[in-house]
């Protein structure tokens, strides 16, 4: 989890970095307004909203488990409200879904986040959530599931594209424990969870 911090911080500051200078020009050659990159909660909507498509790799997670982490097509929204200058709150859904012909497995989450700027002259977000997630893979006649609490860490940076939208390369890690892993009804082991790691575009009313 340590390492998966510092990478996080690591990738979102040399976002910073790049778009820094953007920052700069942008602020010279306009006033202070909207448009802004370099405040991008201060002067926004009071709610907001965003939709991400990512590539997610998500593994069913307990003592005995032997399925590797699978990468597919993942996505994320996300939508609530700003309760100060540069702190928001609000709901996070997540989906992830990978078939081949064995079996079709699904990922599903739903959490209340907080998303922070810690930086007041840099377009990055850091945002964390707790809530519920579920596992499921079924082969057409025996289906394993399980349900667990949930944690949510993530961030990304805001690329102003108008006044009101912005693009956001994000990250987010997903783990779930705690669940009750089942074959068809039959419980199997009350110490199951979920990974899902998604890193991916999103669009977002500011």
């Amino acid at each position: 989890m340590r390492r998966l911090v510092t990478s996080l911080t690591a990738t979102l500051l040399a976002g910073a970095a790049w778009v820094g200078p953007a920052t700069t020009r942008l602020g010279a050659q306009a006033p202070a307004g909207p448009t802004q990159l370099q405040r991008p909660t201060a002067d926004g909507r009071v709610f907001w909203g965003s939709l991400g498509m990512s590539v997610g790799r998500a593994a069913l997670t307990c003592r005995f488990c032997t399925e590797e982490a699978r990468s597919s097509y993942a996505g994320a929204l996300a939508f609530g409200m700003r309760v100060r200058g540069r702190t928001r709150v609000g709901l996070e859904l997540q989906g992830w879904r990978y078939a081949n012909t064995q079996a079709t497995r699904r990922v599903y989450a739903a959490a209340p986040v907080v998303q922070v700027y810690p930086w007041r002259q840099q377009p990055v977000f850091i945002k964390v959530g707790f809530g519920a997630a579920s596992f499921s893979s079924s082969d057409g006649e025996d289906r394993l599931s399980n349900t667990s609490f949930a944690a949510i860490v993530g961030g990304g940076v805001e690329i102003p594209v108008t006044p009101n939208y912005v693009l956001t390369p994000y990250i987010t890690f997903l783990t779930g424990a705690g669940g009750s892993l089942r074959l068809n009804d039959d419980l199997v082991t009350h110490a199951s969870g979920v990974t899902l790691l998604q890193y991916g575009l999103a669009i977002a009313l500011r």
